[in-house]
């Protein structure tokens, strides 16, 4: 039986920019990208383009657990992302996913670090 998931992202987000570059100034590999333009399906494309990392979905009722295993990742990259949103002008996005099973609901709260 499949219990509560949680799954954290972070994604850098544009209208058209060069992941590689990304990856090499953040210095941390993506756990996806997509590229404007890129088909979907047979009707539709992506409208911009996507550099993200996350935690996958991992069984857990603490939120904060999965927000830290970002974190920790991207906590001492403030310039190298300041840097990434002024020269491509992108924005960033932390996305949480929770899939509640059986009624067991998790621990929603953030806590500084």
């Amino acid at each position: 039986m499949r219990k509560t998931s949680i799954r954290v992202l972070f994604e850098i987000f544009g209208d058209d920019f060069p992941v590689e570059k990304i990856t090499e100034i953040l210095n941390i590999k993506p756990s996806s990208i997509s590229r404007k333009g890129e088909k979907i399906n047979d009707v539709a494309y992506k409208k911009e383009t996507a550099w993200s990392i996350d935690t996958g979905e991992i069984e857990s009722l603490d939120l904060n657990d999965q927000i830290q295993q970002i974190l920790v990742l991207i906590k001492d990259k403030e310039e190298q992302l300041l840097e990434i949103k002024k020269d491509y002008s992108v924005s960033f996005l932390i996305s949480i996913v929770i899939s509640i099973r059986d009624h067991y609901c998790p621990s929603i709260f953030l806590m500084s670090t």
